[in-house]
């Protein structure tokens, strides 16, 4: 069924197609009484989530040809990439909760890619760090990553966009 206010397909109550950006100033429109400001940054939240789901798949992609889980192989991927970590510091760097990150971590340790030792000053800290052969699965991983990346950015944007994105994406994530 057609929405008459702008032509788009109905399906469910929901509303699919894409939507034209809107430029009246302060108005509310007819979606969720929004703004047309609000409804940009709405989009640009759904874009940047889509493109980080798109780069974990693609990277998640490399996980099966180590016997790994996607969730496993970003960890090895960021103790190959920033050395020996917290668990706290490891959870933050993966974007997964501390109960979730030791769920991964133990998987790791059993699988001899891992190893977790206690602060010398404070026994609640443990950091985690790789054995040789979670150092071999990454030096053979990271590679087919960035690889993969690389060819996904140079299909889609010229050097000077690449450097104009890193900039933009720069300025949203500083504090």
């Amino acid at each position: 069924m057609k929405d008459p206010d702008n032509n788009r397909q109905k399906r469910g109550g929901r509303v699919t197609g894409r939507r034209e950006p809107m430029i009246k100033k302060n108005k509310k429109t007819a979606i969720g009484d929004i703004t047309p400001q609000e409804a940009r940054a709405m989009v640009l939240v759904q874009n940047v989530l889509a493109l980080r789901h798109r780069l974990y798949r693609m990277a998640s992609e490399a996980a099966p040809d180590h016997n790994l889980k996607s969730s496993e192989l970003a960890l090895i991927v960021s103790l190959g990439r920033n050395g020996t970590q917290s668990m706290s510091d490891l959870a933050k760097a993966c974007f997964f909760s501390p109960p979730n990150a030791t769920y991964i971590v133990s998987s790791l340790e059993k699988k001899g890619l891992v190893k977790r030792e206690r602060s010398d000053k404070s026994s609640r800290v443990v950091y985690v760090n790789l054995t040789p052969a979670g150092e071999a699965v990454f030096e053979t991983a990271f590679p087919q990553i960035v690889a993969k990346f690389r060819t996904f950015f140079d299909k889609r944007l010229s050097l000077e966009q690449m450097d104009y994105l890193e900039l933009l994406l720069g300025q949203l994530v500083s504090d």
